[in-house]
């Protein structure tokens, strides 16, 4: 709840790392056009390796891009899903979460 009230992008971003589990760049990396609904999978490239592979995606995930970060298969496939964000950005935002829980 605190990431939510602090600032709902790095809130989505931190769910897409727990609900994904890929690593913060390449999450960060992704597009609107990486989500495929028809296909039911989020498209991935994994920058340490130049690999791409197909993350399929589960009702929960489904559930939390399309209530919660409000996205569909009609959404500006160009777009980023997390502009302006990096992975220092977001680290710094957890690890000051981390320190105001603890």
């Amino acid at each position: 709840m605190e990431a939510k009230n602090r600032d709902i992008k790095h809130y989505h971003a931190l769910m897409m790392f727990l609900l994904i589990g890929q690593r913060p760049g390449d999450v960060l990396e992704l597009q609107n056009s990486d989500i495929d609904f028809h296909r039911i999978v989020v498209c991935f490239r994994v920058s340490k390796t130049s690999s791409e592979f197909k993350f399929p995606i589960y009702s929960k995930l489904e559930g939390f891009l399309s209530d919660k970060m409000k996205l569909s298969e009609g959404s500006d496939k160009d777009a980023y899903l997390f502009p302006g964000l990096t992975d220092s950005a977001v680290g710094q935002a957890f690890r000051k979460i981390k320190k105001r829980l603890a």
